[in-house]
């Protein structure tokens, strides 16, 4: 977790332009009054859930769906859980590749992964608490309707 934080908080600084690397210097630069002003989470799930919020709401969508099945997911399976942006022809595969370019999840083959398992974590705690029964329930019936029997 500590190692994480730390690399994920450099890299939103830097997103924020507050840490450049200066090429006329070669030294990293920083702007210590706006770091030190910024709204900040104190650990590492708070600051990917900061991140995470920022992305389009169908990338967080698509993430949401991801930390519920866990650390791992095949991409025939998100394409099942995924129906109405495969009807619309989003489709869930463009949705969680951009938590890859985002450093969130990588693929390796048709295997999802998230990154880390304090970024599944802020994942999932970004459902609200009263709804991740539910969400499981959706999850559940979607899987039974749409996996052939033999597959289960």
């Amino acid at each position: 977790g500590n190692g994480l934080f730390v690399v994920q908080f450099l890299k939103s600084l830097c997103d924020e332009g507050l840490l450049t690397f200066s090429l006329l210097s070669k030294q990293w630069v920083w702007d210590v009054d706006a770091i030190v002003s910024r709204d900040m989470a104190d650990d590492v799930v708070g600051l990917m859930t900061m991140k995470m919020l920022k992305l389009d709401t169908n990338a967080l969508c698509g993430l949401k769906i991801a930390s519920c099945l866990g650390s791992q997911s095949d991409e025939s399976t998100i394409k099942y859980l995924g129906s109405e942006y495969e009807r619309s022809g989003i489709g869930m595969s463009p949705l969680l590749d951009v938590a890859v370019n985002e450093g969130l999840m990588f693929k390796v083959g048709t295997t999802y992964n998230f990154a880390h398992d304090e970024i599944q974590k802020a994942a999932y705690c970004i459902i609200p608490e009263a709804e991740r029964k539910y969400v499981h329930l959706q999850i559940g019936r979607e899987l039974c309707s749409r996996v052939p029997p033999y597959q289960l």
